[in-house]
C-alpha cells in the first residue's frame, strides 16, 4: 500500500465523536486509523467507514498502557508511514463528588485523561519523519475543563489539567514542526441537535485547517453551553427525552446512573 497518503489516527474512536471525526477526515481523502480497546467495536466502525468509500483501518490499543500505544504507532508507521495527524479523543467520564471520591479512582481517571495524552503525544512527536509539512495533534478536552461539575470532580480537575497540558504542548512542539490544537466540546454526544457528532466533528476539521489557533470551543463561545452535569440533570428530569437519548446512545446508561447517584444533596 502507498505510504504517501496522509494518515489520521484517532485514539478513542467510539461510536460518537470519535467515529464522526474519523469520517470527517476520511471524507477529505485521509486514510483514517481507528484505535481503542475493543476490537469488535473497531471492526464494526471500520466497516461502516469502508462502506462509505473511506479508506479506514483499525488498531487495538489501550491509551493507559504506554507499551500498547507504542506498538500501535509502530504498526501504523511500518504499514503506512509516519501519520500526519493524531487525535487524542480518550476520556474517563466517571462521576464522583467532593466527598465520596476514591483516591485510586482519581488516579485512574488522571491516567486516562491526562497521562495517556502526555505519553501518546510524546510518542507521536518522536516518530521519524522526512516531511516538511507540519504534523498535527488535536486533543479533545471537554467543557468540564472550564465549567467544573460538583458531581464530576475527577473529570473536571483532570480535564482542566489536560487543557493546561495541551496549551503547553502547543508551545513546546512548535519548533519541532508539529502543530497542536485543543478542542473544548461543551456537551455530551447527541444530547441535542447542536451536539450531534457530525456537527461537532466539523470543528476538528476547521482546527486542522487553521492551526494558528490553539484553543477551539464548540459551541464557539465558552459560555454558550451549561456544564455537562447540568445537561445531564435536565435530561434526567425529562423521562421521554431520556428514553429516546438512551435508545440512540445506550452506552450512556451507566454514566447517567453514576451521575444520578453522585449529585450533591
Amino acid at each position: 500500500m502507498s505510504k504517501t497518503q496522509a494518515t489520521t489516527v484517532i485514539l478513542g474512536a467510539g461510536q460518537g465523536f470519535g467515529f464522526s471525526i474519523a469520517k470527517k477526515f476520511g471524507q477529505t481523502g485521509d486514510r483514517v486509523i481507528l484505535a481503542a480497546r475493543h476490537q469488535a467495536s473497531l471492526q464494526a466502525l471500520t466497516q461502516r467507514l469502508t462502506d462509505q468509500q473511506i479508506k479506514a483501518n483499525y488498531v487495538v490499543a489501550d491509551a493507559t498502557n504506554s507499551q500498547s500505544t507504542a506498538t500501535m504507532f509502530n504498526q501504523i508507521t511500518q504499514k503506512y508511514g509516519t501519520p500526519h495527524r493524531f487525535v487524542y479523543n480518550v476520556g474517563d467520564t466517571s462521576a464522583d463528588n467532593c466527598f465520596n471520591f476514591k483516591p485510586d479512582k482519581v488516579t485512574q481517571v488522571f491516567q486516562t485523561n491526562v497521562l495517556g495524552a502526555m505519553t501518546t503525544t510524546r510518542q507521536f512527536a518522536e516518530l521519524p519523519t522526512e516531511t516538511k509539512t507540519p504534523r498535527q495533534i488535536l486533543i479533545t478536552v471537554g467543557g468540564a475543563a472550564l465549567k467544573p461539575s460538583p458531581f464530576a470532580v475527577s473529570l473536571s480537575l483532570t480535564k482542566a489539567a489536560l487543557r493546561n497540558f495541551g496549551l503547553s504542548l502547543a508551545t513546546a512542539l512548535k519548533p519541532k514542526n508539529i502543530d497542536v490544537a485543543i478542542v473544548e466540546v461543551q456537551g455530551l454526544s447527541g444530547i441535542n441537535a447542536e451536539m450531534a457528532p457530525d456537527r461537532v466533528a466539523n470543528v476538528y476539521l476547521q482546527a486542522s485547517q487553521n492551526m494558528s489557533q490553539t484553543e477551539w470551543f464548540y459551541p464557539q463561545q465558552a459560555s454558550a453551553q451549561p456544564d455537562e452535569g447540568s445537561q445531564l440533570k435536565a435530561l434526567m428530569k425529562d423521562p421521554s427525552r431520556l428514553k429516546h437519548f438512551l435508545i440512540l446512545h445506550p452506552n450512556f446508561k451507566t454514566l447517567i446512573e453514576s451521575y444520578r447517584n453522585n449529585q450533591p444533596s
